[in-house]
């Protein structure tokens, strides 16, 4: 969990994305999201593929944080 959040932090800092105010409060979102559903993944039996375990993670993170992220501007 910490060489993902090095790496989002890293990539939503040169991308724009999330002014620097905001930034601590997506990367922790991000990160108890993923390891609550990993955790309940593991306890229940991975009734997923970890595959889709994967996308469900990506599909949660940036629909919820779209709210709070600044659109990339393009020249």
């Amino acid at each position: 969990m910490k060489i993902a959040r090095a790496h989002s932090e890293a990539r939503l800092r040169s991308s724009g994305l999330a002014d620097s105010g905001m930034l601590h409060y997506l990367l922790l979102y991000w990160v108890s999201g993923c390891t609550g559903i990993i955790k309940w993944w593991l306890q229940s039996g991975m009734d997923r593929t970890a595959s889709e375990m994967a996308e469900m993670a990506v599909a949660l993170t940036y629909g919820g944080m779209k709210a709070y992220t600044i659109p990339a501007q393009h020249s």
